[in-house]
């Protein structure tokens, strides 16, 4: 059900040398603990909240550090799933394709071709219907990098993302509704 959020997904997002690499567990929390939130209605069927921290020792003093939080919701009309990341001061994250990055997502299945929608308050939207946990799905995947950054190959880097899907069981939602849910996510 989780992405592949330990391990190899992490490290290819994360600047630095993989040797000796402190794998990212995944901690359940108290959803009110969590600080990624969102518009969550107070009769959800579930939600589950996680974090996690990856370091590493590198050449820098300070290492690579980047702080992980994954939220996961039955919101009884949609199901979301949102991942925020936060690089360390030393560290950045390099920037991926929204396509990419969703594709990833183990469970999503039977997933249509992706379809560009309009940029809203820097997150990056693509359209898509899906299978997911045996029922057919209208879904919007966003992706939003903040404090950008030049590597130092002369790349863009990130210094935190918001990534996630949006899945909605009835139909699609009209673009107001998922406005009001990407203005409600707080990271």
């Amino acid at each position: 059900m989780m992405r592949k959020l330990i391990g190899a997904a992490v490290l290819a997002l994360l600047l630095g040398p993989a040797p000796g690499a402190s794998a990212a567990t995944l901690e359940k929390i108290d959803c009110k603990r969590s600080t990624l939130t969102l518009l969550m209605e107070p009769n959800a069927d579930w939600a589950e909240c996680y974090r996690a921290r990856q370091s590493e020792q590198g050449e820098r003093a300070d290492g690579i550090t980047a702080d992980f939080q994954v939220v996961l919701a039955d919101l009884r009309t949609h199901v979301v799933h949102i991942e925020a990341g936060k690089a360390g001061r030393t560290s950045y994250f390099f920037k991926d394709s929204i396509e990419s990055q969703l594709k990833e997502f183990d469970e999503i299945e039977d997933r249509s071709e992706f379809v560009e929608d309009d940029e809203f308050e820097d997150y990056d939207l693509v359209r898509f219907q899906a299978e997911l946990w045996k029922k057919r799905t209208d879904c919007v995947g966003f992706l939003k990098y903040t404090h950008a950054t030049y590597t130092q190959g002369g790349g863009a880097g990130a210094g935190s993302y918001i990534l996630g899907y949006d899945c909605w069981r009835d139909g699609a939602p009209d673009r107001a509704t998922i406005e009001t849910f990407l203005k409600s996510i707080k990271w």
